[in-house]
């Protein structure tokens, strides 16, 4: 944590049905530099659909998250936060 404050770098997450990640990006990047860490292409991004960690453990799934109204969407000029679980989307 000392490591990524130092160097101005944060942690932010993907969760699919089958795998969860963490990626790493420089604090203040916004969501099209984000999605870009994940692949080349993705700097398309034009939103990205968020919430925090610690609401879902707390309150156990996505779906409750989206209950009570904690479940957010980003535009493309949101800079993504630290511990941040994102899904990014994309116009196509």
């Amino acid at each position: 944590m000392l490591c990524y404050r130092t160097l101005g770098l944060i942690s932010f997450f993907t969760v699919g049905t089958d795998e969860v990640r963490a990626w790493t990006n420089r604090k203040g990047a916004l969501a099209p530099q984000a999605a870009g860490v994940i692949h080349s292409t993705s700097n398309a991004a034009s939103s990205g659909q968020s919430n925090e960690y610690q609401d879902l453990i707390k309150l156990g799934s996505e779906q409750k998250v989206r209950e009570v109204g904690r479940y957010m969407l980003k535009g493309k000029d949101y800079p993504v936060e630290d511990g941040i679980i994102i899904n990014f989307l994309f116009n196509v």
